[in-house]
């Protein structure tokens, strides 16, 4: 504790440090796309994705775009600025234990500014698996390789990956196409990712030792990508709009504010209420009413503490029970 130890560099603040990280996505979802811009806004000293960076040289290791395409999108990502001298570009590595790594520290000993090296994509240059070895052991022993030299040059390394074909939605650090020791050896890992290809939106999950665990919801204006926010508050931001909206939901309302915060009726008789309450029609059948009820009851419940109950007559047709204390509510638009 009493060691005067360097404090963690942040490249990016809040997204990328110094030593081994790690990128993935699906193929043609943007992901090189950004990774040149990193580049780009790293070697300027611009902002990247609205957050803060501490200019320094980049090496772009291009293993997937011939020269005429690299030069394309760089002018593309530049729009019209000066290509930065510090960022420099190669297109052909040795595969790892065949050169790579002495290729990669003759290149950072001879440029002393670069503190940044990209590997798109990290396939291209790894070696098959020694005999006997698992992929696991594989990829620690070459990924640890990649660590040693990011830290030895006071730097970072990131490659790129590439996602499985069948994604798990509910952890999206498990989809990297490789063994687990990606995540394990890595000091942190960036994936980018859709629910849909077709959404316009994509989220940003990034997670690590060296960084907080965070995600942010981004969309491309041209060839860039642009920060939206934090994705979890965007996300609970439209569900309370989307809350504040719903024709069910006002009517409800409304009718607990003309009672004194009590209410009792079926869910015809709520249909058959909303066309007297201004923006509150609804329209639908009592089925469909019934289900749209049951979904915000835990919305109703946290937003604007209205409780529900039922009472059974035993005809088939429910008798809801609304109630809350304070019938005077909160505008959440």
């Amino acid at each position: 504790m009493s060691a005067d130890l360097p404090p963690i560099v942040n490249l990016v603040e809040g997204l990328l440090t110094k030593g081994l990280g790690g990128f993935s996505a699906k193929s043609k979802l943007g992901k090189s796309w950004m990774a040149l811009q990193l580049a780009v806004d790293l070697a300027c000293g611009n902002n990247f994705l609205g957050f803060s960076t501490k200019k320094c040289g980049v090496l772009y290791i291009d293993l997937e775009n011939t020269l005429s395409l690299t030069q394309d999108r760089l002018r593309q990502i530049l729009d019209g600025r000066d290509a930065p001298k510090n960022l420099y570009f190669a297109h052909e590595y040795n595969l790892m234990g065949e050169g790579f790594e002495e290729d990669l520290m003759d290149f950072m000993k001879g440029h002393p500014d670069v503190k940044f090296v990209v590997i798109d994509v990290f396939q291209k240059v790894k070696r098959g698996k020694q005999q006997n070895q698992t992929d696991y052991e594989s990829d620690y022993e070459i990924l640890t390789v990649l660590k040693g030299i990011a830290d030895k040059y006071d730097g970072c390394i990131m490659p790129i990956y590439h996602d499985r074909k069948f994604v798990d939605p509910t952890d999206p650090f498990s989809n990297l196409l490789g063994s687990t020791a990606i995540v394990g050896v890595s000091d942190f890992v960036w994936v980018l990712f859709k629910e849909h290809r077709e959404d316009k939106e994509a989220t940003l999950a990034v997670t690590g030792r060296t960084i907080q665990d965070a995600s942010f919801k981004l969309k491309r204006e041209g060839v860039r990508w642009v920060n939206l926010g934090n994705a979890a508050a965007l996300e609970e931001a439209r569900k309370r709009q989307e809350y504040a909206k719903d024709p069910v939901v006002n009517t409800i309302k409304k009718l607990l504010s003309q009672n004194n915060g009590k209410w009792r009726g079926r869910v015809k008789e709520i249909i058959d209420s909303s066309q007297y309450f201004k923006g509150c029609r609804i329209y639908g059948s009592s089925q469909k009413v019934g289900h749209k009820i049951k979904e915000r009851l835990l919305d109703m419940q946290g937003y604007d503490q209205i409780y529900h109950s039922e009472i059974s007559k035993g005809t088939g047709s429910l008798i809801h029970v609304f109630e809350t204390e304070n019938p005077t509510f909160k505008d959440w638009s």
